[in-house]
C-alpha cells in the first residue's frame, strides 16, 4: 500500500509546462464542472423558464428566453474556465494573453446577445405595424432599421472589446475612416443612383 501511495505522490510531482499534475487535473476538473453547470443552466432555461414564459400572454418573455439561452450558457462556461486558470502557474505573458482573450470573448458574447435581442424585439413590434399599413415604404424601411441597428451594436461591441483588451482602437478607427472615404469616393455614382431611387420610391412622382 505504501508503495502505491509513493507512486501516486511521484506521479503528482511530475511537472508539465511549469505546472504539477495535480494543478492540471484540478483545472480539467473545473472545466468539466463548467460544462456540467452550463448544461444544468440550459436545462433550467429550456424546461422551467420556457414553460413559464409560454404560460403568459406576452411574447416578449418567450423572445427573451430564446435569445438569452445560448449566450448565457457560453458566458457561464467561459467565466468559470477563466477563473479556473488561477490554479495553474502561468507566466506574466500567458496570463496577460488569457486576460485579453477572456475580455474579448466575454464582451462579444454579451454584444451578440444584445444585438439578437434588439433584432427579435424590433421585428416583433414592427412587423404587425408594417402588415397593417397600406404603404409598402415601411416594409422596406423596417428591415433596414432592424439590421442596421443590429450590426451597429455588434461593431460597437467589438470596438469596446478590443479597447478593454488593451488594443489601440484609434488607429483602427482611423484606418476604417480612410478606407470608408476611399470606398465612398469610388462608389459615389452608385450611391447617387441609389439615393435617387429612394427619392423616386418615396415621392412617387409617377403613378400607373
Amino acid at each position: 500500500m505504501s508503495e502505491v501511495l509513493k507512486r501516486v505522490r511521484d506521479f503528482l510531482d511530475i511537472e508539465f509546462l511549469g505546472n504539477d499534475i495535480w494543478q492540471i487535473l484540478t483545472f480539467l476538473g473545473i472545466v468539466v464542472g463548467a460544462v456540467l453547470l452550463a448544461s444544468l443552466f440550459r436545462w433550467i432555461l429550456n424546461s422551467v423558464a420556457r414553460s413559464l414564459a409560454e404560460k403568459t400572454e406576452s411574447e416578449v418573455d418567450d423572445i427573451l428566453v430564446s435569445v438569452v439561452a445560448r449566450p448565457s450558457i457560453a458566458a457561464i462556461f467561459v467565466l468559470i474556465t477563466y477563473l479556473g486558470l488561477d490554479v495553474l502557474t502561468l507566466s506574466a505573458a500567458v496570463q496577460e494573453g488569457a486576460n485579453s482573450v477572456f475580455t474579448v470573448v466575454f464582451t462579444l458574447i454579451i454584444t451578440i446577445a444584445l444585438a439578437n435581442l434588439y433584432e427579435k424585439l424590433l421585428d416583433h413590434w414592427l412587423t404587425p405595424i408594417a402588415e397593417k399599413s397600406e404603404t409598402k415604404l415601411d416594409d422596406q424601411v423596417f428591415p433596414i432599421v432592424i439590421r442596421g441597428g443590429k450590426y451597429t451594436i455588434i461593431v460597437l461591441g467589438s470596438i469596446i472589446a478590443l479597447s478593454n483588451a488593451g488594443y489601440n482602437i484609434y488607429s483602427l478607427l482611423a484606418g476604417l475612416g480612410v478606407g470608408g472615404l476611399a470606398l465612398a469616393m469610388a462608389a459615389r455614382e452608385t450611391l447617387a443612383h441609389a439615393f435617387g431611387g429612394v427619392t423616386i420610391f418615396t415621392d412617387r412622382p409617377f403613378r400607373m
